[in-house]
């Protein structure tokens, strides 16, 4: 168990106390730094068979933290495994023009839902047209804010199904293209045009009924800049794009786990920190090199706090048949239909794969091999006070035959206890 902070939480400790921001975004900053530190308290792991002891510093378990989210992406893959169809999936991403970037800053939580709801209601118009698919696919959609330079740029992935469910109950798989003879979901530009159209109708809508009235920015200060600012987003086209559908449906979710969790920066993109300034790491994608930048540590901070996200508001969400209140149920019916229909792509994953979605085991303990370790003792720093000591359920229930003194519980899933280690360990105090 090591103290010593990772670069990105260094650079936050050093100058989080002179950051100019709001309180929640001096929350942020606050978990980061503490995560995985002493000052976040520990836990404990012990063997059931020979009681060997691991110390762990507990996380701050916000959904910001580049640390945090390997745990959650794991469970949220090992959860969406038993959703997977034997059908292509596709790639799609929905952009925005920098017109629109303003807006993110001063009504984040309007633009973003609205980018989302666009994107969701574009793929599933052009879907639904008998034209193109003329069913209903399931989507996972999934919001990022950030560019690879840190910079604002918002745009929504979205993994879509090769297929769909039609009206009258059956399966259709998607078109094929002509002369690659690949699979083919919907027409790019028709997608952008679609996309482009839904979006400019919410911020019309918006502006209607005095969404921007109080704001600052200066597309909205009078209706001829409005109308202007309108104008020239009809002007251009909106970059949308499918990528080529994956080979099989564990690679799908692979791919999209790397995108459902993933936040703005992580540690290994930092590099030279002297205290006062850091060097960002990042691909270009116009060029195809890869470019540094130099940053000080108040523009970087104001960098990545931009891409905090509203409070409550939703990154992750799933449409289409595979919306919560019916993918249960459109889920049983796809399985049906596609039961004989297996495709050679989804029999042949690869092993990997297959091994990234399959449920982790219990945790074997490192010194005898032969134990499990369950979380024993788990403590957390009070302001003030002594620190809180907790024992969950599972181990009292693991270790029943064991003598512990415990007081009344502090919710429904831990129990605060007094006195020493309960089983050959050191003073919990």
């Amino acid at each position: 168990m090591s103290e010593r902070p990772s670069t990105m939480q260094q650079l936050i400790q050093d100058h989080r106390d002179r950051f100019n921001g709001t309180p929640a975004q001096h929350h942020l900053l606050r978990c980061l730094a503490r995560c995985r530190t002493a000052a976040a308290g520990t836990h404990r792991w012990q063997c059931t068979a020979c009681h060997h002891v691991d110390v762990v510093y507990n996380s701050c378990r916000n959904r910001h933290c580049p640390l945090c989210q390997s745990g959650d992406r794991s469970r949220w893959v090992r959860k969406r495994t038993a959703e997977l169809l034997p059908v292509v999936y596709f790639h799609v991403v929905c952009t925005v023009p920098q017109q629109l970037h303003d807006l993110a800053r001063v009504a984040p939580a309007f633009l973003y839902d609205l980018l989302m709801v666009a994107s969701r209601q574009a793929i599933a118009d052009l879907t639904r047209d008998p034209k193109h698919l003329g069913a209903e696919v399931g989507q996972i959609q999934v919001l990022h804010t950030w560019g690879r330079d840190l910079r604002l740029h918002p745009h929504v992935h979205s993994i879509v199904t090769g297929g769909g469910l039609t009206d009258d109950g059956n399966w259709r798989d998607c078109r094929r293209n002509r002369k690659r003879k690949k699979p083919f979901l919907v027409p790019v530009r028709c997608l952008s045009d679609r996309f482009r159209t839904l979006v400019i109708a919410g911020l019309q809508q918006a502006y209607r009924h005095g969404r921007f009235k109080d704001s600052d920015i200066d597309c909205a200060a009078t209706p001829e800049n409005w109308q202007a600012f309108i104008g020239s987003l009809w002007s251009q086209r909106w970059i949308t794009y499918a990528k080529r559908p994956f080979g099989s449906a564990e690679q799908a979710l692979r791919y999209l786990g790397r995108y459902t969790h993933r936040v703005a920066v992580t540690d290994a993109r930092l590099s030279d920190y002297d205290g006062e300034s850091v060097t960002l790491h990042w691909w270009d994608h116009c060029n195809g090199t890869k470019r540094q930048t130099r940053l000080t540590a108040q523009q970087f901070l104001q960098r990545f706090v931009r891409h905090q996200l509203p409070h409550g508001f939703r990154r992750l969400r799933m449409a289409g048949f595979l919306a919560p209140r019916v993918r249960q149920q459109r889920l049983e019916q796809a399985r049906k239909l596609l039961v004989r229909r297996r495709r050679p792509a989804a029999q042949d994953a690869p092993q990997a794969d297959r091994q990234e979605a399959r449920p982790q085991g219990e945790r074997r303990c490192s010194a005898c091999g032969q134990g499990i370790m369950l979380v024993a003792l788990i403590i957390r720093p009070v302001r003030g006070a002594r620190p809180a000591v907790l024992v969950p359920r599972r181990w009292r229930e693991q270790q029943s035959s064991h003598d512990m003194e415990s007081s009344d519980a502090n919710d429904g899933r831990h129990r605060a206890i007094d006195g020493p280690w309960p089983a050959h360990g050191e003073p919990a105090a």
